[in-house]
């Protein structure tokens, strides 16, 4: 399988056709028949009850989290996960996934995906905001909120209106002008909305039991009728959370501030720990360089949008229409 991101290229080899069939849905928009450049990164991932993985009892471990045992071998790096295994050299950007479970496998390969490709953007000045993003009537709307708080099920509400043009369910692309890029990847939520219509549902609505969150209804992008957003003329920027409906006008200072957690650090951003972070010092002087990169991005962002403080109501359908009120003034 060859993903292409913008530029940077990733091939994926599996021997379970049911995990190639999950992450194409999971990527549909940036699969590529071929590469057009040998690809930065390559993964295999295996579906097998007994993993080919087998971490040297000459290495110590390196860090332990409630997720997963960390051992370091130069640039070598295995977790056991205990269900599942993986090897990663970071010289090669090769990785090895072994695992029993295709749940697991899934949940893993994913996240592995988007925890090296998005530090590779993040060094050349592409980062991820955790929002939701849209585009409607030419105006391009980024909303952050906290993970709980209903972003996805706001986006598909919003997703019922054929004039909103999706940019991303979870992470929205910020470059280093402070402009949006699209990221246009499944959809993920925990119930399905009424009355938004999915084209060829069984194929294109599937599943994922996650280890510590639990079962999430996923929906492939060729199911979704909206367009992909690329031209917008202004940009208008929230950051949600419960209470009575209400939105309130707010400062770039404000906004610069909400970005140091959604995009600076990061919280709620689908990427793994383990493999996103490093030893060693050159390491170190790589992740100083995506703070201040994210930081010029934070900074430009926050000067070219308006941004509102949006208390959201129970109804997922009045709190879009107040959004696309706000948008269409």
């Amino acid at each position: 399988m060859s993903i292409e991101f913008r530029g940077t290229g990733l091939s994926l080899k599996t021997n379970s056709v049911e995990l190639y069939e999950r992450i194409s849905k999971d990527f549909s928009h940036f699969l590529v028949p071929e590469l057009k450049n040998p690809p930065i990164f390559n993964i295999t991932s295996l579906k097998e009850d007994r993993p080919s993985i087998t971490i040297p009892t000459s290495i110590s471990l390196s860090r332990e989290s409630k997720n997963s045992k960390t051992y370091d071998d130069e640039k070598i790096r295995y977790n056991d996960y205990g269900d599942l295994i993986s090897k990663y050299d970071y010289d090669k950007e090769s990785g090895l996934i072994s695992s029993g479970s295709i749940e697991r496998l899934h949940e893993i390969t994913y996240l592995l995906i988007l925890s090296r490709v998005g530090k590779y953007q993040d060094l050349l000045g592409i980062h991820k905001v955790h929002a939701l993003g849209f585009i409607y009537k030419g105006v391009c709307c980024v909303g952050m909120m906290n993970m709980g708080v209903g972003k996805s099920t706001l986006l598909m509400e919003l997703l019922k209106d054929p004039e909103v043009e999706l940019l991303s369910d979870d992470s929205p692309l910020i470059d280093g002008r402070g402009e949006v890029l699209s990221f246009p990847i499944r959809i993920g939520a925990s119930e399905l909305p009424e009355g938004l219509e999915i084209e060829d549902p069984k194929e294109n609505i599937y599943r994922l039991i996650r280890k510590e969150y639990g079962e999430k209804n996923l929906i492939c992008l060729q199911g979704i009728k909206n367009k992909i957003g690329t031209q917008y003329k202004k940009i208008v920027v929230f950051e949600g959370k419960r209470g009575n409906r209400r939105l309130t006008r707010a400062s770039s200072i404000s906004l610069w501030l909400s970005l140091q957690k959604h995009m600076v650090i990061g919280i709620g951003l689908p990427i793994i720990f383990e493999y996103f972070w490093e030893s060693g010092i050159s390491d170190f002087i790589r992740k100083t360089k995506i703070f201040f990169l994210r930081q010029r991005a934070a900074i430009n962002f926050s000067r070219n949008c308006e941004f509102y403080k949006f208390s959201l109501g129970k109804s997922s359908e009045e709190n879009a229409k107040a959004l696309k009120e706000l948008l269409e003034n």
